[in-house]
Parts: C-alpha cells; sequence; structure tokens
C-alpha cells in the first residue's frame, strides 16, 4: 500500500516572497529562501500526518524491517547542469549523514564562510534534499502548512480537529519554543520527553526516550521545541540550526547535524519496534555513486530550470502493514535556470579522504573438498569515507553478495565483501586468495581434506524406454561427489564423457564435481535392452536404453514390415515363373 501524499511547497525571497508551483503528482519537499528566516529541522517524517497516519516513520529506500546496514546508493544526474561542480559537494553530503556528527554553531554567514556575496550554498540547500529523501521532513510548520511567512516556524503538528491552526507565541514571543500555545493541533515532532531539547541528544534513540505525544513533555511544557535558530539562542547554542529547518539566505552556509537531525535518523534505524538493540534495527550508509543514472542510484539529483529553488520528489510504500514508510523512489531537483538563484559550489571536502581501511580478516577453511569452489565468509568495510581500491589475487571477490569478479573495483564504507576460489586437486594442499583494499590486505586459506577417499558416493543413469532401433543416445548427466582425490573411471558397452570433453572408451581418471555422461548405439531389434555400465573408483552405475516394441501384428526377433513385404514379392515372382513339368 502506497502512503497518501501531501504537498509540501516552498517559497523564495528577494524583494518579496514568490510561491513555488509544484505539480499535483508526488510529495514535493524542498527548501524555502526566505532571506533571515531559517531551514527546518529533522525532527518529524515525511509523509506522516492526518492523511497517512501522524505515528509514521519513513525509513530511506531498501528497508523491509531486517536490520543490518542500508546502503543508500546517491548519484548525480549524467544530463545535469554543473554535475561536474556538485561532486565535492555530493561527498561532502554523504559523509556527513554517515558520520551523523552533533554540532552545534553550524549557522556560518558572512566571513566565516567561504560563500561569495549575493550566492546560494549549494551544498547547504542539496544536504537538507537529501535529508528529505532519506525520510526526514520539515519540523516546522514551513511553507506547506499555509500559515504566513511570520508563522512558519512554529513546530510541524496538523491542524486538529478543528481544521485550524492554533499558533500564540507564548510568554517568551518566541516561536517553535515550549510555551506556544497550540489548542488542538496535533504535534508531529518527535522529542526526547526527558528534556524537550533538540539540541541535545539522548540515548538510546528510541521509543523508550523520545516521543510524539504532548502529555510527554516536561513539567511546565506546553509544546514540543523545534531547532530553530532564534530557539537555539534562547536554549544557549547560538548560530545553530537543525538542517531539515525549512528556509536559508544568500550567504548562509549551513553544512553539518545538529542533535535534533541526528536523533530522528536513529529513531528511525530503530527499526519497526522502535526500540533500539533488537534485530531490525540498522545502520545508515550513504554511498556517493558518481555522476550516472544507472543502478543503485537510489537517490538522483539534478540541476535544470524549475520553477523554485529545489525539492526533493519521494514515493514511498508501506512496511508489512505498520505504520512505518520505506522510501521506494527519490529524485531531487535543483534550478539552474538562466533567471535563477547564483550558486556557490563548494570545493573544499569536509574530511580528507581516508582510503586505508581498517584492518579485516578472513575465517580460513579446512578439511574441503578436493577440486570444488570454496567460498569465505563476508569481512565488512570499515574505517574510509570515499570510494576505495579493492582487488584479488588467484580467485574472485564479490560486493554486498554481488556477482564474482576477478576485475579490480572500488568499495565503500560498509560493504561486505567475499571471496572464492578452487580448492586443491590434492589431498591437504593449501590453496590461497589474498584481497587488498586501499593497501590493507589480508589472504583466505582453503586447505583439502586429509584423507585419500577414491570412492565416490552411489551414482545412477535414468533409463530410456521406446528408444527407435540402431540409434546413438546419449544418457543424462552425473556429477561425481565424495572424492578427496582423482580416481580411475572406466566403461564398459559404450562410451564416456568427461565435463566438455571427447567421448572415451578407454580407462581414464575423475575428480568431485565432474560431471559424467554415457552413450551407446540401441538394439537393432524390437523390445531389446542395451546396457552400458560406467566404473568410477569401484562404484558402478548403469544406462540402459530399451528399443520400441514391435508395429502391431509382427513378430519379434529379426521380423520388420519392410523386410517381410520383401521377402513376400521374391516368393510371389519366383513362384510366377515356374515352368510346367
Amino acid at each position: 500500500m502506497k502512503p497518501k501524499r501531501n504537498a509540501c511547497n516552498k517559497k523564495l525571497s528577494g524583494a518579496g516572497f514568490i510561491s513555488m508551483l509544484f505539480v499535483a503528482l508526488p510529495v514535493f519537499f524542498s527548501v524555502q529562501i526566505l532571506g533571515s528566516m531559517s531551514p527546518c529541522y529533522a525532527g518529524a517524517y515525511i509523509f506522516a500526518g492526518e492523511d497517512n497516519g501522524i505515528d509514521v516513520v519513513t525509513h530511506p529506500s531498501g528497508y523491509t524491517g531486517t536490520g543490518g546496514v542500508l546502503t543508500v546508493g546517491v548519484c548525480i544526474d549524467p544530463s545535469s547542469e554543473n554535475a561536474a561542480d556538485m561532486e565535492i559537494s555530493i561527498q561532502n553530503i554523504v559523509d556527513t549523514f554517515n558520520a551523523q556528527t552533533i554540532t552545534t554553531d553550524n549557522l556560518k554567514t558572512g566571513g566565516s564562510n567561504n560563500i561569495p556575496d549575493n550566492f546560494f550554498d549549494f551544498e547547504s540547500v542539496a544536504l537538507h534534499e537529501v535529508g528529505h529523501c532519506i525520510g526526514l521532513a520539515h519540523v516546522n510548520a514551513s511553507s506547506e502548512s499555509g500559515l504566513a511567512v511570520a508563522d512558519m516556524n512554529y513546530t510541524k503538528a496538523t491542524d486538529g480537529a478543528d481544521n485550524t491552526f492554533n499558533i500564540a507565541p507564548g510568554a517568551d514571543n518566541i516561536i517553535g519554543s515550549s510555551d506556544d500555545i497550540r489548542g488542538d493541533d496535533v504535534n508531529l515532532h518527535w522529542f526526547n520527553d526527558a528534556l524537550n531539547n533538540p539540541f541535545q541528544l539522548t540515548t538510546p534513540t528510541d521509543s523508550t526516550t523520545y516521543s510524539r505525544t504532548i502529555a510527554d513533555l516536561p513539567a511546565g511544557h506546553d509544546f514540543t521545541i523545534n531547532a530553530d535558530r532564534d530557539v537555539s539562542t534562547l536554549l544557549g547554542v547560538p548560530n545553530s540550526e537543525a538542517i531539515m529547518q525549512q528556509g536559508t539566505g544568500i550567504d548562509e552556509a549551513q553544512r553539518t547535524l545538529v542533535a535534533d537531525d541526528v536523533a530522528t535518523l536513529r529513531y528511525a534505524m530503530s527499526g519497526l519496534d522502535e526500540v533500539a538493540g533488537n534485530a531490525d534495527d540498522y545502520t545508515l550508509n550513504l554511498e556517493y555513486r558518481g555522476i550516472s543514472s544507472g543502478a543503485g542510484c537510489d537517490i538522483t539529483i539534478k540541476m535544470l530550470a524549475i520553477n523554485g529553488l529545489a525539492f526533493c520528489l519521494p514515493n514511498g510504500q508501506f512496511i508489512n502493514g505498520s505504520d512505518h514508510v520505506r522510501i521506494t523512489s527519490a529524485d531531487i531537483s535543483i534550478d539552474a535556470g538562466e533567471s535563477g538563484p547564483n550558486w556557490f559550489f563548494n570545493d573544499v571536502r569536509n574530511i580528507a579522504a581516508d582510503t586505508t581501511p581498517s584492518v579485516f580478516s578472513f575465517v580460513d577453511q579446512t578439511d574441503v573438498v578436493l577440486n570444488g569452489v570454496t567460498t569465505s565468509t563476508s569481512i565488512t568495510v570499515l574505517g574510509v569515507n570515499s570510494a576505495t581500491a579493492i582487488s584479488v589475487t588467484n580467485g574472485d571477490y564479490s560486493i554486498n553478495s554481488g556477482p564474482f569478479t576477478s576485475t579490480a573495483g572500488v568499495v565503500n564504507n560498509g560493504n561486505t565483501v567475499r571471496v572464492r576460489h578452487t580448492s586443491a586437486t590434492t589431498v591437504s594442499t593449501a590453496t590461497n586468495t589474498t584481497l587488498d583494499i586501499g593497501g590493507v590486505t589480508d589472504v583466505f586459506t582453503s586447505t583439502t581434506i586429509s584423507l585419500e577417499d577414491t570412492v565416490p558416493n552411489a551414482f545412477s543413469f535414468t533409463s530410456l524406454v521406446d528408444a527407435a532401433i540402431g540409434t546413438l543416445v546419449v544418457s543424462n548427466a552425473i556429477a561425481v561427489s565424495g572424492l578427496t582425490s582423482s580416481t580411475v573411471i572406466s566403461v564398459s558397452g559404450g562410451e564416456y564423457r568427461i565435463n566438455t570433453g571427447s567421448f572415451v572408451s578407454v580407462d581414464g581418471t575423475i575428480n568431485s564435481n565432474d560431471t559424467v555422461v554415457m552413450r551407446h548405439i540401441t538394439s537393432s531389434n524390437f523390445s531389446t535392452a542395451t546396457r552400458t555400465s560406467l566404473t568410477i573408483g569401484g562404484v558402478t552405475g548403469t544406462y540402459t536404453s530399451t528399443t520400441e516394441a514391435a508395429p502391431s501384428g509382427g513378430g519379434g526377433g529379426s521380423s520388420h514390415p519392410v523386410l517381410a513385404l520383401v521377402l513376400l514379392y521374391l516368393i510371389s515372382v519366383g513362384f510366377c515363373r515356374r515352368k510346367p513339368a
């Protein structure tokens, strides 16, 4: 079932406010430019509301309720304007969400950032949009509420039973703070119930410490606080704001997360049961997959001429009949029209590239069969923050259970890798495969069984019936198993072929995992069996073909309808030519 969509519209600032236009299709989540107003933070989830349910928790693409590492591919559309200029910022965004580092003082303006005058920061806007595409909503009322600009920073809520937003700033006269008076509006923002402070993280981050219910607020609090910049000053952490608050301004950088952003991500990561530490928990791992539109691009970013600044277009699906939704597709559009904003593309990586992974180690295997494909258990790549080179010697590798290859490639943090090779054909013999990731190596070793076993497991061939007489027929293939070393093979009454070799009748040798077929010519008589016996290491299997029965009215033995007609003709001719005595 697909959740209903509720439009999330944005506005631009300049001399006045110009509404962005959106097609009435899936939900649009976008950044709002409101001069000095602030972007919205991440204590709420897209799709949550009166249509789909107020308790909806939204997860990134690929989550089905099973725990583990959840990898989400982020790509730049090859047809995008400024594609090459976008790359460093997108890599920074991937690193920011993966690190989930909590910061304060994350609003950088004027001389405290590297943005020229009259430019908008691409990285800040794209960071916000990627947040939407992994499930995070505006947690202030924002432009989709329809409220006046001055009222958009009230904490995100539905308009309640009276279908009207009830808003009053309370005694402190600061919108979005704990004493806001909201009437019957229903809160959609998750908060730490002991603090109601979006600039502090409570652990574990799950339903035991966070709530959406107003009754769980600390004593003296009337409504949920959101991480607005004005509220940050009230709470003693000035110049701080959640990256998911709607709104950004000229010459303003906001490239790091605050506690509220991290808390909402981690609450979702506690899984369907909303309790951390259980089997349905996942770790979010964004992965930059380059300028590409191929498979693996869960989030695609494109700059083109649009009516507005930026938006994310996500689709979602409920998970197993729960209140949880996973995103099924997500595309980001950012305005690159001639009359659009001036964009600044950050060219400084937020962290130094680290392509040296943590040490990894394979579990070696012993007593493996001879000449068999042997696959290692998985290792997880950790400790890198950029795409890292991977190569293999004397074997193949597979990333995230994908196809095996021996060609050098790249891996990312959180990927899992297996290697494989063919074991030795002799007993007590080791085979080594070396995997190299970013210069760190480990060897996977398999050692064949120590006892020589030349007697295979029993095998059998399927008999053939109603075969045409005098015809070459081939048996079904059998796979040899149970050997720990090569053994003798011989045939009687026909020929055999090993794997894709030639048919032969002379004795030979065979190994475990080889396949064998036999062939012979069927009898020239009706209802007659022909047998070919194959012996491998003293174990014999027989392939039998039985010819079809004689036609109705015919005899057995050498009778044949054509031959009978010829004989009858000759007898008749001889009889007619006899002279009278």
